[in-house]
């Protein structure tokens, strides 16, 4: 019992120390969280029509979807497959903000079940992230990391969707 003490203290001070570190209160990221989430379902439920587009702009190939809900709202989904790996991005605007993005790296081994290595979802707001959630090992763990990158991928993304042909 006596060597379980130090990690039980120190998982005490990573939740006294954690909503410091964060950018939003622990309840409304909670909040805001839920509130987003709930937009992104129901506009998935909404998408009846999208668009598909295969493209080889980043040596190798991508499925995109593209889903144009009304003037103020947008899911595009993009996913490829490489080495094994399924990768996949989501974008969700609203109001034109990007507000939700999330990144899934899966290992799938042909013929294989999907086991997930690592996602993050990033909650966002007028081009700044409120709250991540990462699950899994990635590039969130490098401490070169920043969640700001999100959104150099996704104006590169918005680039290469405007380059599509109809």
């Amino acid at each position: 019992m006596k060597s379980l003490q130090p990690i039980f203290l120190m998982l005490c001070l990573s939740f006294l120390l954690a909503p410091a570190c964060s950018q939003v209160k622990p309840s409304q990221e909670t909040n805001l969280r839920a509130q987003i989430k709930l937009k992104l379902e129901k506009a998935i439920e909404e998408c009846t029509q999208d668009i598909s587009v295969v493209s080889d702009l980043n040596d190798r190939t991508e499925f995109w979807q593209i889903c144009e809900l009304d003037q103020k709202r947008r899911l595009i989904k993009i996913e490829s497959y490489t080495d094994g790996i399924l990768y996949q991005e989501i974008y969700f605007e609203a109001e034109n903000d990007l507000i939700y993005a999330k990144e899934t790296e899966q290992m799938m081994p042909k013929n294989h079940f999907a086991q997930s290595i690592w996602n993050c979802e990033y909650f966002t707001q007028n081009g700044e992230v409120l709250s991540t959630m990462s699950l899994g090992h990635g590039k969130t763990e490098s401490e070169d990391w920043q969640a700001e990158s999100i959104f150099e991928l996704y104006q590169q993304r918005l680039k290469e969707l405007k380059s599509f042909k109809n």
